[in-house]
């Protein structure tokens, strides 16, 4: 004879559900850490210059790991999927490059876009990186371009964002 076992939630020891089951049988996770930050506006990004991304706008951020006035995630200890985009509006640089930073100063994702030779058509690029963090770790988005003058980082949505989430 097989065991069952039936259940809707499960709690952690502050009675808070860590682990839901819906009716469907999906397994939802409530309170795993997970953040969508965007550009609330264009930004201005100087010629050659590795500028950190103020990305101000959250979409979502359970568990509040992100932080609008340092543009910083800092969740706690795990591995964390981190995906970045960035477009540069401008059809003239021969290169924009997305940065992921580590603690502000180890670069764990390098990223270029080139440019497409193709009239009005902006610069992008966008990678996404595992990442084990400790705890006290952070991350932040750069970008660097070379348009020979500062251009726009683009605010239209899904253009210039970033997001991640706990994987384990």
């Amino acid at each position: 004879m097989a065991s069952v076992i039936k259940v809707n939630n499960i709690q952690n020891t502050e009675s808070v559900d860590a682990i839901t089951v819906n009716t469907a049988g999906n397994v939802l996770l409530p309170n795993t850490p997970r953040f969508h930050a965007r550009l609330s506006a264009n930004q201005s990004i100087p010629d050659s210059a590795d500028t950190l991304l103020q990305l101000n706008t959250v979409d979502y951020n359970v568990g509040s790991y992100y932080d609008t006035s340092t543009y910083r995630f800092t969740p706690p200890a795990g591995v964390y999927c981190i995906t970045f985009m960035v477009t540069i509006n401008s059809s003239t640089p021969d290169y924009v490059l997305g940065r992921i930073f580590k603690n502000g100063s180890n670069g764990i994702l390098d990223n270029r876009g080139m440019e497409s030779n193709a009239a009005n058509a902006y610069v992008s690029c966008n990678g996404t990186v595992q990442a084990y963090l400790n705890g006290t770790d952070y991350i932040d988005f750069r970008v660097q371009h070379n348009v020979n003058s500062a251009a726009d980082a683009s605010s239209t949505v899904g253009q210039t964002f970033a997001c991640g989430f706990l994987v384990g």
